[in-house]
């Protein structure tokens, strides 16, 4: 999403001030967080532009007077510090890039999984005429989630997002504005206002991901004619920072994959009790040095075994095979297990793991989470969910009209050859397979669960929603109490997030 140019800008820091300060001379800096930059002016944007909609066109027929709105801003300033406490402290660092790398990864994959499932067992002896909506709920159901007859439309209580919104406010409202059921409302009915707009309204729907991914790779498409238009020194200072990083990649991967390399192909040819020998006098001049926070894999490899162990790998070495989440999630959405290519490749990660690398791998992806998270990247997350929330504020200019079933199927079919033309030729052989004749197809499966072919023209369920919003929903509704026990832990205990 492209920042905001100077006269936007200045128009979005209008509207802040007009709706959330009116009687103030100026806006307080920071507006809503604990430090400026963009996050903080896209969360007060989101704010007014939430207000505007919610609780403007009802309290402005009661006063004009705006000093309310204000009071409601500080009540949302006072929510996001507690938040930002929470997720700021060490350990709620720790919890958010947990949940980035490990819980997100995992709730994806069974949806996955999930949906596969269902379109399996469809037209079955086993499914005895059900529709997919049925055998998805019988599957993965919800309290909250059930789907409209005859149109198949998903719904979600909203007295239920309510309860959980209300219940996270509990513990984040300071006691004085808890006291006041008037603020405590309206701060809920704003928070499920955007929560159902952004996501179930819109984002949840199959057309409106592939509507972003093709305006994904427009963007894509314009930077890329902006470099090709760069002059030739600029492309050969990229050609040799290139060659440069590559070399560099080459010589770290060789010094860290060279020691483990040599020390295995000693120990082949060693007796299993030297190599234990080895192995007690290593433990014994380094025991100052290790900690209890270091990798697992090292305590693992120093564990002493008195019995001679074999050379080929045995069963004890199994949890070394495992992939990280990350990994783990491009397996299950490619079906890499059914490629020979990819099949090579995970046998190399397995190796990798056999060889001590595991815990390296986990800490540079949960390096990486943690860089995924910063405050600065989180701004544009923002400012899509506003956009996809409230687009021109719902108020003039109005939303745009969903594409028609026949646009829809236009759109779907056009993205997955581009999307296909947009992956790096060995990305798209290592997940999509060598043969070009089946990479859209393979493509297609692998995206289904969340974008889903739409219904067949004159078909019944022509205009219906199909398994992959419901599924949508479902994951959205799992992330958000996961996100919510995130934020307050006591949540889980009652029972709101029981389903997640």
């Amino acid at each position: 999403m492209a920042p905001p140019d100077s006269a936007d800008a200045a128009a979005e820091a209008t509207l802040i001030r007009r709706v959330l300060f009116a009687a103030a001379p100026a806006l307080p800096a920071p507006i809503l967080l604990s430090s400026p930059g963009p996050l903080d002016h896209e969360a007060a944007l989101l704010l007014a532009h939430g207000l505007r909609a919610a609780v403007l066109p009802w309290y402005s027929r009661l006063t004009p007077d705006r000093e309310l709105l204000t009071v409601i801003s500080g009540v949302f300033a006072a929510v996001l510090e507690r938040i930002g406490q929470r997720l700021g402290s060490t350990d709620g660092q720790a919890a958010l890039a947990r949940f980035v790398g490990e819980e997100l990864p995992a709730l994806v994959a069974a949806h996955i999984e999930d949906v596969r499932a269902c379109e399996a067992a469809a037209g079955t002896a086993a499914a005895q005429h059900a529709s997919l909506a049925t055998l998805y709920l019988s599957r993965a159901p919800h309290p909250a989630l059930r789907v409209q007859p005859g149109t198949g439309e998903p719904l979600v209580d909203g007295a239920y997002l309510r309860a959980l919104v209300e219940a996270l406010l509990e513990a984040l409202l300071p006691a004085e504005h808890w006291a006041s059921e008037c603020e405590r409302f309206i701060v809920r009915d704003v928070v499920v206002g955007i929560l159902r707009g952004s996501v179930l309204g819109r984002c949840t729907r199959p057309w409106f991901l592939v509507e972003t991914a093709h305006k994904l790779l427009d963007a894509r498409a314009s930077k890329a004619d902006e470099v090709a238009g760069t002059s030739k020194t600029a492309t050969g200072f990229s050609v040799v920072a290139a060659l440069h990083r590559l070399v560099s990649l080459a010589l770290l991967c060789l010094s860290v994959l060279l020691p483990p390399l040599l020390r295995a192909y000693v120990e082949l040819f060693t007796p299993a009790e030297t190599q234990h020998r080895r192995r007690a006098r290593r433990r014994r001049s380094n025991i100052g040095a290790l900690t209890p926070g270091g990798p697992a894999w090292i305590a693992e490899a120093d564990e002493p075994s008195m019995a001679p162990q074999p050379a080929t790998r045995s069963a004890q070495s199994a949890p070394l095979l495992r992939l990280p989440p990350l990994l783990s999630l491009l397996s299950v959405m490619f079906e890499l297990s059914n490629r020979a290519l990819s099949r090579a490749a995970l046998l190399l990660l397995h190796l990798a793991g056999d060889l001590g690398l595991a815990g390296l791998v986990e800490t540079r992806i949960d390096s990486a989470m943690r860089h995924a998270v910063e405050p600065h990247r989180l701004a544009p997350v923002v400012r899509a969910v506003r956009e996809a929330a409230l687009p021109g504020g719902q108020l003039p200019p109005p939303a745009p009209p969903d594409p028609t079933p026949a646009q829809r199927r236009r759109d779907y079919a056009r993205l997955l050859p581009r999307l296909c033309a947009a992956m790096p030729a060995p990305v798209r052989a290592l997940l999509l397979g060598v043969q070009p004749a089946t990479q859209e197809a393979a493509l297609a499966r692998a995206v289904g669960p969340f974008m889903g072919p739409p219904p067949a023209p004159h078909s019944p369920d022509e205009h219906c929603s199909g398994l992959a919003e419901l599924a949508n929903v479902r994951l959205y509704l799992a992330v958000l109490e996961r996100l919510a026990v995130l934020i307050d832990p006591a949540l889980e205990e009652t029972g709101l997030t029981a389903a997640a």
